[in-house]
């Protein structure tokens, strides 16, 4: 028997704090069916793949992107329905709100921040950090194994960790601040230890819930 109907998990971090891997394993464990989102709201936003496809081509500057992120996350908030599991990897109003403050987009930052209190808000929301010496760890891994392609926040640590902790601390205290996220420290942790955190934060909110709709 399924324990959960209609849950709406958030997990956000930095590169290398391991989310798209817990998500994963989340999924796998927790005998329960979820659809698992990146980023976007939705498995399929034409207005994002637009993005992706006249990015590739360098065509226009960040500013031009950030708006298209506007009108797709806009797109996402009107058409979001709750209608299964769900497992969120990242929140593309975080990490837009995050980006163009430190790149000094303010009239970016502030359409985003407008959206804010229209977001879905999930059941629990988790932000998974780690410190600099882990994830260079983890990175050289990644290197090794070439399983994934590197990403410019992934070179950042290993060139710039200053800039890279800057930036995982303003995600952090946007995340807590619009989704109230509770801290995890994965820098000691294995992926399946922080899964199944995760999953009993789940099930402990869950039970609580319940317990509040039975009164």
């Amino acid at each position: 028997m399924n324990r959960f109907q209609k849950y709406y998990l958030h997990i956000e971090g930095m590169d290398l704090a391991g989310k798209s891997t817990i998500a994963d394993i989340i999924a796998g464990r927790s005998g329960e069916k979820w659809e698992i989102y990146n980023n976007c709201l939705s498995q399929n936003n034409p207005i994002q793949q637009f993005e992706k496809q006249i990015k590739s081509q360098k065509l226009y500057d960040d500013e031009i992107y950030g708006y298209l992120h506007y009108v797709s996350l806009l797109a996402d908030i009107k058409k979001f329905e709750l209608t299964e599991n769900v497992i969120q990897d990242s929140m593309l109003l975080l990490r837009s709100i995050n980006y163009h403050k430190e790149k000094g987009n303010i009239d970016l930052v502030q359409l985003f921040e407008a959206l804010a209190p229209k977001h879905p808000i999930p059941n629990i929301s988790v932000y998974l950090t780690a410190n600099i010496d882990s994830r260079k760890k983890r990175l050289l891994n990644r290197i090794e194994s070439n399983s994934k392609t590197l990403t410019q926040n992934d070179l950042l640590i290993l060139n710039d960790s200053g800039k890279f902790e800057k930036r995982d601390i303003g995600l952090m205290e946007l995340s807590q601040k619009y989704f109230n996220s509770i801290v995890l420290d994965t820098s000691n942790m294995s992926e399946t230890e922080t899964a199944d955190y995760i999953l009993t934060l789940c099930y402990q909110s869950h039970n609580m819930n319940h317990e509040e709709n039975k009164r």
